[in-house]
């Protein structure tokens, strides 16, 4: 055993070893046996050699973008189209291409350093929220991670791809806006929620004035330039304390930034308590904090949801108290709290435990995070207790104008009459009022095969299944054995993305645009500049041109593990 591990231990120091020489050396160039050249990062065969002056790689795209009618635009990778009906009951084809963003194995922006990988950003704040990392002018947020870079510490980035250019927001190792210290990791991001661009992003930072006492921050990302919004150590508006932590962003379009953090009290006290808060105007506003009463005076706030934030500056989130005896029944776990909208000056009650759900079915026991568009209003999920049976104790619903509206409800049968719905995830909610959210269902004909489906819901046209585990895929090819959760844009149109089972081709992107359900990317079609073909899909995100994009891992490519990842956007071509 002493000998293995010393041999792991000298063959890990030698590979150490080779990755330094490899980051030293900018580009290397390999003599291929036919006798051409592969340009690396790496020294991928041991026989190459570093390049003094690197050659100049492509930037996304890796072809130009097409003109209209012109031949490269024709041969575009077209979508596949479905052999049968999807739940529209239409099988009618929608055209459209995929547009390659971003691919490891390409220079920086700066040229400073070569992609090694291309990875989702962490979108932080409620589960409710959109993820907003395809802007509506079709430019995608990505992080980039870069080898070859001259200051190991600058290996990391946060930007904006187009098909005409990619942007460098902000870089580990990049200083402060206000100096003190640089940026050593970024730990999530929110994007503005009208997919305008703005991003907004939590880092750790080294080399600080205190230490670990201000070596966080939350930041803003517009046009040009980089604001500090909030730092740890930074005394709270009210002057009782300073930011322990940061966390929980929810930027909208007005660059105002909702959070949450947690603040220690006056030195030399044990207080340590947890606030929400919003920036705005280049001043922050203490929305509510723990320990302090509700609006109605009637209970002490013991914690919060992460707070989610609207164009008109609304914030939504879930209060919770501190216990009482009323508050509780035998056996019976109750989270007391509300749901409340916060308008600036005042706060509006949405829903309270204890309350009786819209149906009278049972009261509301426990609530999820909500979800806010921007008319105020909201969809949540909650759970029950004092049902009639015993499986309808969690439910949806959507407040609006003052009234709540039960969505679904746990127990109800599914639509096809294939099992009944167990558990609902937290709900998404688009400007026109429509929810998508995924379900669970129990006792069903397929044993667990076909217990999961993804819907949506509007007025009018009440729940509507879109896509559900156990079916075929829509080529024919394999069984849906699971979804991503749904995505949905102001038109109504969803995407999530699927796997299957039974093929070699694994993944998919779906869309469903209110008449019909189509794949647009699939596991093993080859990528648009013909390096590889797509080995696994994932995280689509859509905007209001119905525009998707979504992030690929790729196989037989050139160069292998350097070149093996990327990001995609999807047009409909009308």
């Amino acid at each position: 055993m002493i000998g293995t591990a010393v041999r792991y231990l000298i063959l890990s120091i030698l590979g150490f070893g080779l990755l330094v020489s490899s980051v030293q050396a900018d580009v290397w160039v390999c003599q291929q046996a036919d006798g051409t050249q592969l340009y690396s990062d790496q020294n991928i065969t041991g026989q190459c050699q570093p390049m003094a002056k690197p050659p100049s790689l492509q930037r996304a795209p890796s072809a130009q973008k097409p003109t209209p009618g012109s031949k490269a635009e024709r041969e575009v990778l077209p979508i596949p189209k479905s052999r049968h009906e999807a739940a529209s009951k239409s099988s009618a084809a929608v055209s459209g291409g995929i547009i390659q963003i971003a691919r490891a194995g390409q220079r920086a922006p700066n040229g400073n350093g070569i992609f090694s990988s291309i990875e989702l950003p962490i979108e932080l704040g409620t589960p409710g929220l959109q993820p907003r990392r395809l802007t509506k002018d079709g430019k995608v947020v990505f992080i980039a991670v870069l080898t070859g870079t001259p200051f190991g510490p600058d290996n990391q980035a946060i930007c904006v791809g187009s098909p005409e250019a990619i942007i460098e927001i902000v870089r580990l190792g990049q200083p402060a806006p206000d100096g003190n210290g640089t940026f050593s990791s970024f730990n999530g991001v929110s994007i503005d929620n009208q997919g305008s661009g703005l991003v907004a992003f939590v880092s750790t930072l080294r080399g600080t004035e205190r230490g670990f006492k201000d070596n966080t921050g939350i930041f803003l990302a517009h046009a040009s330039r980089l604001d500090q919004i909030a730092r740890t150590n930074q005394a709270i508006p009210d002057g009782s304390g300073v930011f322990s932590s940061l966390e929980g962003l929810s930027l909208n379009s007005k660059g105002e930034v909702a959070f949450s953090g947690w603040v220690a009290g006056p030195s030399g006290t044990n207080d340590i308590t947890r606030g929400l808060f919003i920036a705005r105007d280049g001043k922050l506003i203490q929305i509510a904090r723990t320990g302090r009463p509700s609006p109605d005076g009637a209970q002490m706030f013991s914690g919060f949801s992460d707070p989610v934030i609207n164009s008109k500056g609304q914030v939504a989130f879930v209060g919770y108290f501190v216990a009482t005896t009323v508050d509780r029944q035998s056996g019976v776990f109750s989270a007391n709290g509300a749901v409340y909208l916060w308008n600036g000056r005042s706060f509006d009650e949405i829903a309270r435990v204890g309350q009786t759900a819209p149906d009278g079915d049972g009261v509301f026991s426990e609530f999820g995070a909500p979800s806010l568009n921007d008319r105020g209003q909201l969809a949540f999920q909650s759970y029950l207790r004092e049902t009639l049976g015993a499986r309808d104790t969690n439910g949806v619903y959507f407040a609006t104008g003052g009234v709540i509206k039960r969505i679904a409800k746990s127990g109800q049968p599914a639509s096809d009459g294939n099992g009944a719905i167990s558990v609902y995830g937290y709900p998404r909610l688009n400007q026109e009022g429509h929810i998508v959210l995924p379900v669970t269902f129990t006792g069903t004909r397929g044993a667990g095969v076909d217990n999961s489906a993804n819907f949506r819901w509007s007025e009018g046209a009440g729940l509507i299944q879109l896509l559900r585990s156990g079916d075929r895929a829509l080529d024919g090819n394999g069984r849906i054995s699971g979804m991503g959760r749904p995505r949905i844009n102001e038109r109504g149109q969803v995407t999530f993305d699927v796997s299957y089972t039974d093929t070699t081709r694994t993944t998919g992107i779906i869309l469903n645009d209110g008449a019909r359900t189509i794949e647009i990317a699939r596991a093993g079609q080859p990528v648009p500049d013909g390096n590889g073909k797509v080995l696994a899909l994932s995280h689509p995100a859509i905007n209001d041109r119905g525009q998707i994009a979504f992030f690929a891992t790729l196989a037989d490519t050139l160069r292998g593990n350097y070149d093996n990842s990327g990001v995609y956007i999807w047009s409909p071509s009308q």
